[in-house]
Order: C-alpha cells, then sequence, then structure tokens
C-alpha cells in the first residue's frame, strides 16, 4: 500500500487537472437541474447570452480549493481502503504482487467507505459550488441572499463571484449551512462510490495486458469512462433533488421527503433523471482524465503501477 501522504498529493493534482476541463458542462448540469430551463441548450445559450464564455467559469476559482481536497481524499481514502482489506484478505501487505485483485464485494465495501469518508469534503464544496453556478445574472444586495428562499436581488451587470463570492457564501451559510443536505450527499456518494470503483478495477483488469500484467494509459481512460457514466447515470435522481435542496431555492425544503414529493410534482418521475446525460459526460470524462493523471504520478514516482 502507498503512502497516504503521497496518494493525497497525487489525488488532489488529478482532481485539479479534472475539474479544469470539464467545469463549464458542470455548470450547465447545475442549473439544469435547479432552474426552470429544460435543456442544456437553453441553458448554454441563456449564460453565455448575459454573462459571455467567461460565465462557462464561473465559480471555478474558488470551487478548485474544496475540489483538490475532496479528489484528494477520495483517490487516496479508496487506495488505502483496498490496501487495508486486501492485507486482510490476502493475509499479506504484498498483496498486489502477482496480479492478484481485491475480490468484487471488498472492491464495493472499499468504495463505500470511500463515499462515506468523502462527505466531510464533498458537501461544502458542492453547496458552495451551487450558490455560485446559480447566481446567474443577479445582483447581491445581500450576502442572506445565500441563506434563505424569500431572499431578494437587485439587477445588475455584476455578479459576485470567485473567491468573495465563496466568502459571502461561507459566512452567510456558517459551518452547520455548509453541511446541510449532507444525508443527501451520502445517499448519493455511498452508492456512487460502491459502484465507481467496483466497476473501474473489473474493467481496468479486464483491459490489463496478460503479459506484462499492466494497464496501458488509453485502457484506464476508458475503464474510467465507463465506470463513472455508468454510477454517474444511475445515481442522477437523487443528485437532482441534492442539487434543489442545497440550492437558494432548497431553503423551503423542510427535509428530503418534501423536495421529493415537491419535485415529482412539479416534473413528474421522468424529471428526477433532468440533466442525467451531461451528469454522465461530467463524472465520466472527470474521473477518466483523474485516474489517468492519478496512475501517471504514481507511475512515474513508484516506477511500477498501483492499482486504484
Amino acid at each position: 500500500m502507498g503512502s497516504f501522504k503521497k496518494n493525497l498529493l497525487t489525488g488532489g493534482v488529478a482532481g485539479y487537472v479534472g475539474t479544469c476541463v470539464i467545469y463549464p458542462i458542470d455548470l450547465l448540469k447545475t442549473n439544469v437541474q435547479a432552474s426552470k430551463e429544460s435543456s442544456v441548450v437553453q441553458v448554454a445559450r441563456s449564460l453565455v447570452r448575459h454573462e459571455g464564455i467567461r460565465g462557462l467559469y464561473k465559480g471555478l476559482g474558488s470551487n478548485l480549493a474544496f475540489v483538490v481536497l475532496e479528489k484528494a481524499l477520495k483517490l487516496s481514502a479508496n487506495d488505502y481502503f483496498r490496501g487495508v482489506l486486501g492485507e486482510r484478505h490476502f493475509k499479506t501487505k504484498y498483496w498486489k504482487t502477482g496480479g492478484r485483485d481485491l475480490p468484487a464485494h471488498l472492491s464495493a465495501l472499499a468504495g463505500g467507505l470511500t463515499g462515506t469518508v468523502q462527505v466531510v469534503a464533498t458537501n461544502p464544496m458542492e453547496i458552495v459550488k451551487i450558490r455560485l453556478q446559480m447566481m446567474q445574472g443577479k445582483g447581491i444586495a445581500n450576502p442572506i441572499i445565500m441563506n434563505t428562499a424569500a431572499a431578494t436581488t437587485v439587477s445588475s451587470p455584476f455578479i459576485l463571484t470567485g473567491g468573495i463570492g465563496a466568502v459571502q457564501v461561507i459566512k452567510s451559510l456558517g459551518i452547520r449551512g455548509l453541511y446541510r443536505g449532507s444525508h443527501i450527499t451520502l445517499m448519493r456518494d455511498v452508492p456512487y462510490g460502491l459502484m465507481f470503483f467496483t466497476l473501474y478495477a473489473d474493467i481496468k483488469h479486464r483491459l490489463r495486458n496478460k503479459e506484462t500484467n499492466v494497464t496501458s494509459f488509453p485502457n484506464i481512460l476508458s475503464a474510467g469512462m465507463i465506470a463513472g457514466m455508468v454510477a454517474a447515470a444511475l445515481t442522477t435522481p437523487i443528485d437532482c433533488l441534492k442539487t434543489r435542496y442545497q440550492s437558494v431555492e432548497g431553503a423551503k425544503f423542510k427535509n428530503f421527503q418534501q423536495v421529493f414529493t415537491t419535485t415529482v410534482k412539479e416534473r413528474g418521475y421522468s424529471g428526477l433523471f433532468r440533466g442525467w446525460k451531461p451528469r454522465a459526460v461530467i463524472i465520466g470524462s472527470l474521473f477518466a482524465i483523474m485516474l489517468l493523471t492519478y496512475e501517471a504520478q504514481k507511475r512515474f514516482i513508484t516506477g511500477t503501477e498501483e492499482e486504484s
């Protein structure tokens, strides 16, 4: 099992690279799920018309700080849990040698534990990101706008984003507010981690070169993309509900049941899958790029392949 600190660093770099590449699509997905616009094209046109191309990167700077921490935690935690479970199962700390792979049920357990741990960083990151992304074309008369359902805004071509906007959101929410909806985040991240890391490990193993026992970088990219898209598509309903609950509009919802029943009433059950296509592309691309970067760094540092 590699150094946890080393994996934390490589995971952070991987998260940084992946997020910069796919952020515009993520912003569009968030707006589709939480706004009245029904398609990515409508949201993109509206955003570019009001804010220009730069609007597609609204909130990226402040989001990166959280992303680096969250992705570093996710990838390093999964490696850690796989290592611990592998050592116990194979009765040796050198279980990765000889091409031995973690059994599917233990791989799933490691992924589920990873999903649980990462919520510590994921929830604050996502609630700040959602609030910043949803401030489309609005000025801010008072920071409280980000913490109430009935808050008003002053029309202005200026929008408070970036580091200043993030600070305003954090101040208005407080520590407790940053973890609003964390139970819904858990409902999404645990199943996601369970599905993603199990699928990724299995696909990566199947694509491994039988002679060298090494998975090529293109195949790592493919494994990450496929696993990410499948897990993302299947967890879209919870992600959609979480986005509404954590947005400014979400202050009117008292609990998960209320946001669920309201969403179904307004949009139908099909509305729970609103934004599933961009979400699948976003998550699939993000994890493909992240894992490629992560594996490349580990191979460079150690000189050998390490399984994620």
